[in-house]
């Protein structure tokens, strides 16, 4: 992350922005958050709003929301290495 105050600000609105989290969660989280860098603790209202975006996300990649989750075991860590006959 470059700026924590405007990574997490931004990171919620495109949640909100692809329908991932309710407009409600983004609205209570903007809200009741603070994303100062001098921030030391939340309230328990921005605690459990973000806890609840977290579990409505927790089934995507949030970097490629459009893509597949993978869960399998048996996948390498590192992508192989591209190869003309397969």
């Amino acid at each position: 992350m470059i700026n924590d105050e405007t990574d997490s600000i931004g990171m919620y609105s495109y949640f909100g922005n692809h329908a991932l989290i309710s407009d409600e969660m983004v609205q209570k989280i903007l809200k009741s958050c603070d994303f100062s860098p001098n921030a030391t603790s939340q309230s328990d209202e921005c605690n459990q709003a973000a806890e609840a975006a977290g579990k409505d996300t927790s089934y995507i990649n949030i970097y490629n929301i459009y893509g597949p989750l993978c869960l399998r075991e048996g996948t390498t860590a590192k992508p192989k290495k591209p190869s003309v006959s397969n």
